[in-house]
């Protein structure tokens, strides 16, 4: 018996009866900080797509970067500067549309260098210091991943276990079941994007090798040892699953999700013991 519809009446008389509590109300100020962090997200993708328009506005007039420069990477200072020659090259609209475009595409990269610095000044507050402190000793998470998370998450104890955390970030596998048969499928991406992001992304590459950088190394200086030990042992199983899964033939996608998964359970230890 399929029970969504009766599990969304349940709740909706919960709601309507004030039945429902809120397990940890986030306070103001991590509020506000979290919609700092979400804000410079949304300014990224914004960015994004101005990159894109440009470049797809170049090519319909027979503009190609890659074709006259043989060069394969856009947006870096060859590129730029070709960009702003070639906007110099044109004339008429297309010209006052570059200009326009190019303007505003400056003026995003100040903004966001001006969010990276006051994520930077975030991350050394009173309110944060020690919680970020624990997460970046870990490879591929910095200041930006570590307030990322914190601020989420929120109050790290209203997770009894880690397998709640995977579920509330999205990472519980699908599964489809019916006749007796039973198919696994992927994540279920029903969580919190915000944090989902945060956890691929610190894993694009650290599962390729269980080295720590020098960058690593510094940050890991005057941090307690029980916490440098989680990281590690999160680091080495993190190297151990990802070449597990890269020579059994699995998309590197696949890899990657896989790896952010297993990191969710070690974040959940550290935060937990920094909470105590």
């Amino acid at each position: 018996m399929k029970t969504d519809r009766i599990d969304a009446m349940d709740l909706a008389q919960f709601y309507a009866n004030d039945l429902l509590t809120i397990v940890a109300e986030p306070k103001v100020e991590v509020e506000q900080d979290r919609d700092l962090l979400r804000s410079r997200q949304r300014l990224i993708q914004q960015q994004g797509d101005l990159r894109r328009h440009i470049l797809s506005l170049l090519r319909r007039n027979g503009l190609h970067y890659k074709a006259e420069c043989e060069r394969k990477t856009h947006w870096r200072t060859h590129h730029k500067g070709w960009l702003e020659r070639t906007i110099e090259g044109c004339s008429s609209s297309l010209k006052v549309n570059l200009s326009l475009l190019f303007r505003q595409l400056k003026h995003m990269d100040e903004m966001l260098a001006a969010y990276g610095e006051e994520v930077e000044a975030l991350a050394v507050t009173p309110r944060y210091r020690e919680s970020v402190q624990v997460l970046i000793c870990y490879k591929g998470i910095k200041h930006l991943f570590a307030l990322t998370m914190i601020t989420e998450i929120g109050d790290v104890k209203q997770f009894a276990h880690p397998r709640q955390l995977v579920s509330w970030v999205g990472m519980d596998i699908r599964e489809y079941t019916s006749g007796g048969k039973s198919n696994r499928l992927g994540i279920t991406r029903q969580g919190n994007r915000y944090l989902r992001t945060a956890f691929i992304e610190a894993n694009q590459r650290g599962y390729r090798s269980a080295i720590i950088s020098k960058d690593v190394k510094a940050r890991r200086a005057r941090i307690a040892p029980a916490y440098v030990a989680i990281a590690d042992r999160c680091l080495r199983r993190l190297n151990k699953k990802g070449n597990r899964l890269l020579l059994a033939g699995k998309h590197p996608n696949k890899m990657k999700v896989a790896c952010a998964r297993e990191m969710v359970g070690f974040v959940w230890e550290s935060l937990n013991q920094a909470a105590a």
